[in-house]
């Protein structure tokens, strides 16, 4: 007989050398506004840049900013006054109603990256301006579809995404479209 239990996860313990360079990468974001926040295909996604115009895949015109972090695991926005927006908030009937004030809050007077940590039990910490934080914590539980965390940087860049999964932290390649 099968069980439905989710089995737990092992401990995530990044090594030092790649968790050091990682965090160099996420440096970039520094200085730079959370521009946008979207569900989108059970991922949240948020932008941190500028937005600019863009075609997405399907030609439309759109706005996107060169720098993004997504998750479909545990994520958090933590403010002033006791102001609490995470994963939790979302089910897949997509109730945003929570989020709204904070979406629109992005669009007229984004928050700014002041700080990047990146602890090495996987931890993605963002200060982000007038005491607000932004926070990735991995799934404790075994899942190979989960992205506890993935940055993703400008088009051009070769690389990939930089990710958070059960399997570890690595650049994963993007397929072609």
């Amino acid at each position: 007989m099968e069980s439905n239990t989710p089995k737990e996860r092992a401990p995530v313990v990044l090594d030092e050398t790649f968790r050091l360079a990682a965090k160099r990468e996420l440096a970039v974001l520094v200085g730079k506004p959370l521009s946008d926040m979207r569900r989108y295909v059970g991922y949240q996604n948020f932008e941190i840049g500028e937005q600019k115009p863009k075609k997405n895949h399907k030609g439309d015109d759109i706005t996107m900013a060169d720098w993004s972090l997504e998750s479909n695991s545990r994520w958090r926005v933590e403010g002033p006054n006791g102001f609490v927006l995470s994963w939790e908030h979302f089910d897949p009937e997509r109730r945003d109603e929570h989020a709204a004030p904070f979406y629109a809050r992005l669009e007229d007077d984004p928050l700014i990256v002041q700080t990047v940590e990146l602890h090495i039990d996987g931890v993605l910490r963002l200060s982000l301006s007038e005491g607000f934080t932004l926070t990735f914590e991995p799934w404790p539980f075994e899942d190979e579809d989960v992205i506890d965390w993935g940055f993703m940087p400008p088009d051009d860049d070769t690389r990939g995404d930089l990710r958070l999964t059960a399997e570890g932290l690595g650049w994963h390649p993007i397929p072609p479209r």
